[in-house]
């Protein structure tokens, strides 16, 4: 009867194990084809639009909270890196030409003009060099999106 039973047990192991392996085979590949990264995709203005974000509250944290020098640094150091980011991805809408609508492209505009006036309230006691490269990063990024937010408009008149 042990027998019998261990042999019972022991199939049910190996079906349940050649069962479970497809099954999970199936929910894996469901969940990738119904992914948010899938059915929605990131594009340049999207990434664009977050990396100045991301400065945008940085700098909001800095100016609200006291931290050390090191801390503050580091701080305008992200916050150059991803504007440098956001004024790429603006070069690449402008390459691509992608079909942005022109209410986007003012919110980001907004969100750069946001950034500028965080810019502007930075102590000129912190980091001048850095702030000042920080400063003329925006001017850059805001330079750009104008150029894209003129280009759409020759090119998308009725927006």
């Amino acid at each position: 009867m042990k027998r019998y039973l261990a042999k019972l047990f022991t199939s049910f192991f190996f079906l349940g194990v050649f069962l479970i392996g497809p099954i999970c085979y199936t929910i894996h590949s469901a969940s990738e084809r119904y992914s948010l990264d899938r059915l929605f995709p990131e594009n340049w203005y999207t990434k664009a639009k977050e990396s100045c974000a991301q400065v945008c509250e940085s700098l909001g944290d800095l100016l609200s909270t006291s931290g050390t020098s090191l801390q503050k640094i580091l701080i305008i150091d992200v916050s150059i890196g991803r504007l440098v980011f956001a004024g790429s991805c603006i070069d690449r809408l402008t390459k691509e030409n992608p079909a942005v609508p022109h209410d986007d492209l003012i919110y980001l505009s907004r969100v750069v003009a946001t950034v500028d006036q965080l810019c502007g309230r930075l102590p000129g006691t912190l980091e001048p060099d850095r702030v000042q490269c920080l400063k003329n990063i925006v001017a850059d990024v805001r330079k750009k999106l104008e150029q894209l937010m003129a280009k759409k408009q020759l090119v998308n008149p009725s927006q």
